[in-house]
């Protein structure tokens, strides 16, 4: 595990305890002795997390119990690249019924054990395929990056299907397939997965560390997956992803919908009707940090219904002056609080991407102290 702090663009590995189990009370005690060693305890103001039930637990995960031990209530940031993970893996499964368990997916082991019978020079891309020429435009070639490890499945899904004429031979001569390539339809899944992954999950993917945008990625608004998922074709990819997000909406709670008004891309009248809400509905005095609706429900709604009286409290915590509040939208811009305030905001992190590669970067040093001592070169370090 990987404590780390940041601060207005400035980030720092605390330390890298490890730990006896991956329970929530060991772990929040260790964060806490980490907070205290480094006298950071009265500067935390919010804490960003993989959504997973030790970290978000409501009665006893992590983060309540570091509210507890800090004596203070904290920001929740979920990380929205883990959230389009597990998004990732719902589609994936509802596609093939294929459950994975870490990295053993019986489709990308199949894949492997065949990787060294495939020549790497025939290959095939969606220029060659109408029937995904039909549904995607190429980009140039300064437009293009790459996706990050984390999705693993969608590299593996992208490189199976350019070398699909390959693997389906392969396949019917082998007889230790046992995944989903076995079934009829499987190339027809495969293409609607790739698609998916290149039309709607690239995108979603690098707009996800943008702070005053997550309330807006979180409704099916302008470029938003939500809304691609909403009206998609392919019902089992629809009602999949639309479930997924149904249930991580963390940034549409009364307090973490207020980045929304730093975002360029929310029009001045939805900003007019989130002041509205602000100033005339009477919020919970402790809300949950997470949103909990049906599907069909998050389709209708709109910022200003999530906006609260309590969405303040967003102000309060990043030390915002509200007064812009009280002044006409339009004119926002010119005013030293609310463009302080955006500042603020925009160095958010909502994403733990920082924490992971702290603790590669770690692990990687001990390996090569490692190997230095086991060589006898360490001297120099």
């Amino acid at each position: 595990m990987a404590v780390m702090a940041y601060s207005s663009g400035i980030q720092k590995i605390l330390a890298v305890p490890k730990l006896s189990e991956g329970k929530a009370e060991p772990t929040a005690v260790v964060i806490g002795e980490v907070l205290t060693e480094w006298n950071l305890k009265d500067c935390i103001v919010a804490v960003c997390f993989d959504t997973t039930a030790v970290n978000t637990g409501g009665k006893s995960g992590v983060s309540l119990r570091l509210e507890m031990m800090l004596d203070k209530p904290l920001l929740y940031f979920a990380c929205r690249h883990h959230v389009l993970e597990i998004l990732l893996d719902k589609v994936f499964s509802s596609l093939f019924q294929e459950q994975s368990n870490g990295t053993e997916v019986s489709l990308f082991l199949d894949f492997r054990n065949m990787w060294p019978q495939i020549d790497k020079t025939k290959y095939s891309t969606a220029m060659n395929d109408e029937t995904i020429m039909l549904r995607v435009q190429p980009c140039s070639v300064s437009r293009v990056r790459y996706i990050v490890q984390d999705g693993w499945r969608g590299p593996f899904a992208l490189k199976i299907r350019i070398f699909l004429y390959q693997f389906e031979q392969l396949r019917r001569k082998c007889s230790y397939i046992r995944g989903p390539s076995r079934n009829t339809n499987f190339r027809e899944k495969l293409t609607d997965f790739c698609v998916f992954i290149v039309r709607y999950y690239v995108r979603a993917w690098f707009s996800t560390t943008l702070a005053a945008a997550s309330p807006c990625l979180d409704l099916p608004q302008g470029t938003s997956i939500i809304k691609e998922l909403a009206s998609h074709i392919n019902q089992a990819i629809r009602d999949a992803g639309t479930k997924v997000f149904s249930s991580h909406l963390w940034y549409l709670s009364e307090v973490t919908v207020g980045p929304a008004l730093f975002d360029e891309e929310v029009s001045i009248m939805e900003k007019l009707e989130m002041v509205h809400s602000i100033s005339t509905v009477k919020g919970l005095v402790e809300p949950s940090p997470r949103l909990y609706l049906n599907p069909e429900d998050v389709v209708s709604k709109n910022l200003s219904e999530f906006s609260t009286s309590t969405t303040k409290k967003l102000l309060q915590h990043l030390e915002i002056d509200s007064s812009f509040l009280g002044t006409d939208s339009v004119t926002w811009a010119t005013t030293e609080a609310y463009t302080r305030g955006k500042e603020r905001v925009t160095k958010l992190l909502v994403t733990n991407d920082v924490a992971e590669r702290g603790v590669a970067a770690v692990h990687k040093e001990w390996q090569d102290q490692a190997r230095g001592s086991a060589t006898g070169n360490d001297s120099n370090r």
